[in-house]
């Protein structure tokens, strides 16, 4: 994962650049403390999308997985952003740049409770393995 300070959200082309460059998750700081994550649509498909949202399947049915987009010139205010992700509980809300989804954001604490909640299913999965194996 790599870190950057939250007010480094205004530069909405460099943001862009840098996740999409960084090829991994992106936590956005504030006061030491991490608000938000960020990520490439790459990075959102092949990974925190399609593993973490099967996991919230299992765990949440009724939720919705993906907020309303918005527009990358709301990152101009970084506070806005952290606003919508705080109301967007356990959403990834796309951000559009020229009508396209280039990159992805969410709470952190929502982050945190997918990435959990995957670590538990997986947990589950490799156990029920383990038990059908000693069944045969």
């Amino acid at each position: 994962m790599k870190y950057i300070p939250l007010a480094n959200l205004k530069n909405t082309t460099g943001i862009v650049a840098f996740c999409k460059d960084a090829k991994e998750i992106v936590i956005a700081n504030r006061n030491g403390l991490p608000k938000l994550v960020l990520m490439s649509r790459e990075v959102y498909e092949n990974g925190l999308g399609r593993l973490t949202d099967r996991v919230l399947l299992n765990v949440h049915r009724d939720m919705e997985l993906v907020a309303e987009p918005v527009l990358i010139r709301t990152f101009n205010n970084p506070a806005e952003i952290v606003r919508i992700c705080e109301n967007e509980i356990g959403k990834v809300v796309p951000v559009l740049r020229n009508g396209v989804d280039e990159i992805y954001v969410m709470d952190y604490e929502a982050y945190r409770m997918r990435k959990e909640s995957f670590i538990k299913l997986l947990r589950n999965e490799e156990k029920r393995k383990v038990e059908d194996t000693f069944l045969l």
